[in-house]
C-alpha cells in the first residue's frame, strides 16, 4: 500500500462493480425480452504504483486527478456476462451506485434500438448492436459511495482536456 492519502479508486473495486452492473442489465434485459449482452470490453486507464513490499498496484485514474497518457497504463479487460437467472443475490443499496448507473445505461440504449425496430412505417432491421460507452470515474464521492461513474456528456466535455476517460464495450447477442 502506499501512503499516499488522496482519494482513489483501485482497479479491482472498479472492475467489480462493473460486474455487479453487468449482472444487472442482463437480469433487467431479459425481464423486458431485449436480446442479452455477447461480451462486454473495458478499456481502463490506470496508472501503477510500486507498493512498500516491491510488487505493483494499479489505480484507475479519476476525474481532477493529475493525468499524463506517457505515465498511464492501459488495460483492457473482456468479460463473458452470465445469463440469467444465475446473477446475483440481492443486496440492499442506500442508493444507486456505479453498478445501477451502468446497468441502467446499457439497458437505455438496448430498450431504445428495439423501440427503433417496431417503427411501423421504417422498421429497423437490426443485425448487431454494440453500444460504447465512455465514462469518466470520479472518486471522494460523498454520501456513502466511495467512486461514481460519469458518462461523458457534452456539459461534461469541456473539463475533460486533461481527464482520462474510460470505455465500456457492450457487444449485445444477435438482435
Amino acid at each position: 500500500m502506499t501512503a499516499n492519502k488522496e482519494p482513489r479508486v483501485e482497479i479491482e473495486e472498479l472492475i467489480g462493480e462493473i460486474q455487479t452492473g453487468i449482472a444487472k442489465a442482463q437480469e433487467q434485459l431479459s425481464a423486458e425480452q431485449i436480446p442479452l449482452l455477447k461480451s462486454v470490453t473495458l478499456d481502463l486507464v490506470a496508472e501503477a504504483r510500486m507498493r512498500i513490499d516491491g510488487g505493483f498496484e494499479f489505480i484507475v485514474v479519476t476525474l481532477g486527478g493529475y493525468w499524463e497518457r506517457a505515465s498511464s497504463q492501459e488495460i483492457e479487460v473482456t468479460l463473458k456476462p452470465p445469463k440469467p437467472p444465475k446473477l446475483l443475490r440481492k443486496r440492499p443499496r442506500p442508493r444507486p451506485g456505479v453498478a445501477d448507473q451502468l446497468a441502467n445505461a446499457i439497458v437505455a440504449a438496448g430498450r431504445g434500438v428495439q423501440k427503433a425496430g417496431s417503427n411501423t412505417n421504417v422498421p429497423l432491421v437490426a443485425t448487431a448492436l454494440k453500444v460504447v460507452l465512455t465514462f469518466v470515474v470520479r472518486a471522494g464521492i460523498s454520501a456513502g459511495l466511495k467512486f461514481e461513474l460519469q458518462l461523458v456528456t457534452a456539459k461534461l466535455a469541456g473539463q475533460l482536456e486533461k481527464s482520462a476517460t474510460h470505455q465500456v464495450t457492450v457487444l449485445f447477442e444477435d438482435p
